[in-house]
Parts: C-alpha cells; sequence; structure tokens
C-alpha cells in the first residue's frame, strides 16, 4: 500500500509539473482544467464529498482530487453518464448534511441537469456546482481532432450560465481566473442555496492534460 502510495504521489508531482510547464505562456484566457480541481481541494475542507460528471475534466478530477474520507468522491461507472454529477451531490448533501458538497461538471452536463438544479434550489440544497465552461463538448472534440476531423456536433454555442443558474432559483457566477475562482468558493462554502460557478477553461489545455495523465507525455 505505501508503495502505491508513493507510485501515485510521484505520478501526480510529474503531472503537475508537466502541465504546469504546459500552460505557462500561452497568452490564453481561463483557468487551466487541472487547476480548477487543485484550488477546489485548497478551499474546500478535508472531509468534503466531491461528484464528477462524465467528459473531458473527469479525468483531472479523478487525478487531483484528494478523498481523505469515505465516500469522498463519487462517480458513475466509467465515468460515462453525463448528467449524473448534480443528482449525485443533492443525494449526498441530503444524506450527509454535515459535510460539504461540490460538482464537477462540463457544460454539457450541466444543461442536461437543470431540472435537478430546480429540485436543489426548491429544497435549498447548499451545494456547490463547478461547471467547466468552454462552449463544446470537450472529450468528443479532442477525439475528433485525435482521428483527424472536422469538429463537428460538438459547439454548444454562448449560454450564460449564471443566469440560467439564477432562474431557477439558485445562486450564479462566472469567473475567468484562480483568484476569481478561489475567491467565489469561499463564498459559496457559506451559501445556503445551491451556488454554480461557471469558470471559464482553456480549452488547449484538455488535449494536453488527456495526454500527461493517460501517460504518453510523462517520458519527455
Amino acid at each position: 500500500m505505501a508503495a502505491w502510495a508513493r507510485q501515485g504521489g510521484n505520478f501526480k508531482a510529474r503531472a503537475r509539473s508537466l502541465l504546469a510547464e504546459a500552460s505557462i505562456g500561452r497568452g490564453q484566457k481561463g483557468v487551466p482544467p487541472h487547476r480548477v480541481v487543485e484550488i477546489a481541494r485548497d478551499v474546500f475542507p478535508r472531509q468534503a464529498v466531491a461528484a464528477v460528471d462524465s467528459g473531458a475534466h473527469a479525468l483531472a478530477v479523478a487525478a487531483f482530487w484528494d478523498s481523505y474520507e469515505p465516500k469522498g468522491y463519487l462517480c458513475s461507472s466509467g465515468l460515462v453518464a453525463s448528467g449524473y454529477a448534480l443528482s449525485a451531490a443533492i443525494a449526498a448533501k441530503l444524506a450527509l448534511p454535515e459535510r460539504p458538497v461540490l460538482a464537477f461538471l462540463g457544460d454539457g452536463g450541466f444543461l442536461r441537469c437543470l431540472a435537478d438544479l430546480a429540485t436543489a434550489a426548491w429544497r435549498r440544497v447548499p451545494l456547490v456546482a463547478i461547471v467547466f465552461a468552454d462552449a463544446a463538448l470537450g472529450l468528443s472534440r479532442i477525439q475528433q481532432e485525435r482521428r483527424r476531423y472536422a469538429p463537428e456536433g460538438v459547439s454548444l454555442g454562448t449560454m450564460d450560465i449564471p443566469k440560467l443558474a439564477e432562474g431557477l432559483g439558485a445562486l450564479g457566477t462566472e469567473v475567468e481566473d484562480e483568484e476569481g475562482l478561489r475567491s467565489a468558493l469561499e463564498d459559496a462554502l457559506g451559501a445556503t442555496l445551491p451556488a454554480v460557478i461557471a469558470v471559464r477553461v482553456r480549452p488547449t489545455g484538455y488535449r494536453r492534460m488527456l495526454e500527461i495523465l493517460r501517460g504518453k507525455a510523462l517520458d519527455r
């Protein structure tokens, strides 16, 4: 067990180093996807419960969200159920009201669970939903690019996620940098309603992240 822990720690440290290097000097706005998870882990207490949806962001959550207590990480089998995270987060908060709960979703997954958000607002369930916002189905887009296909059917267009959340009775905000994300998360921890934080992420960061976390870039 100790050897596995050391190997996992070494892998994570190497991946963080490569991802940090890849994030420098790109001249793009937005937060690198892995930093969204790291900042959330830093802000939320150790007993927090995280539920994760399917999508490119799911690999970042699996790699960089550390769970310190049982039931601290919830995901669907194979990370293939888009729309899972918010309903799982609602159930977790109702079952474990003393523990902070957050859901990690892509913007596509967010659109699939608006009814769940309305239910959470109606029940006044104080959870936090972090939406990785890049106006696309990121994992599908990456798969098309890797096969040299023209992107087709993966753009979600423009949407105002905070307004959608507020229209359903939840709290909503949007951030574009790490400082804004940290501040929004700290505020959301004390909220008495579901709080939705849309984080503008760098779309190009996903492909590099997938390469690194799947091992293809760790020997470079």
